[in-house]
């Protein structure tokens, strides 16, 4: 019982310096999504929601991701990972690629067919209020792995603004 108190202080600071270290955000954005994919004629255009959460490193954030893109009559909900690989850290716009990976349901509920997947394509932080907030930039291609083990069947491309707010 006499270490309880100590040992509450080290845990509260231990946290508070991870968390400076490693600070958390959650972020969302909206745009368009606009398919890509010559061979499904079916499919049109649309809108496009994405729900993130992460931790950033120094050189590279990383988080969990869910979206979803309404293609015409098709929609397709999106659970997967993704990392942002800065091109420059102290600039007023930040600009950087993203790379994601995810697992794609095809229908109303998401319970549909499936397929892995990835995203890849370039995007801007814009902070607004120092490091607390900023606007999202942010465009990608999505692709299914579907048959070839490779992104070689673009599917659809996004195109969003958001916002991003540290944890």
């Amino acid at each position: 019982m006499r270490f309880a108190l100590p040992s509450v202080l080290a845990l509260t600071i231990l946290s508070a310096r991870a968390e400076a270290q490693l600070p958390l955000f959650a972020a969302a954005s909206a745009g368009g999504a606009l398919n890509i994919n010559s061979g499904d004629p079916v499919a049109g255009n649309g809108s496009s929601l994405l729900l993130e959460v992460g931790v950033r490193f120094s050189a590279i954030t990383v988080g969990a991701e869910a979206g979803r893109h309404d293609l015409g009559p098709e929609r397709l909900w999106q659970y997967g990972a993704f990392v942002r690989i800065p091109a420059f850290r102290d600039a007023a716009i930040r600009p950087y690629a993203v790379l994601g990976l995810a697992d794609y349901r095809l229908g109303p509920s998401g319970s549909g067919t499936w397929s892995i997947g990835g995203s890849v394509g370039p995007g801007a932080v814009i902070p607004v209020f120092g490091r607390h907030a900023a606007v999202v930039l942010e465009a990608r291609i999505h692709s299914t792995f579907r048959g070839v083990g490779t992104i070689s069947n673009p599917e659809f491309l996004t195109v969003a603004a958001g916002l991003d707010l540290a944890l």
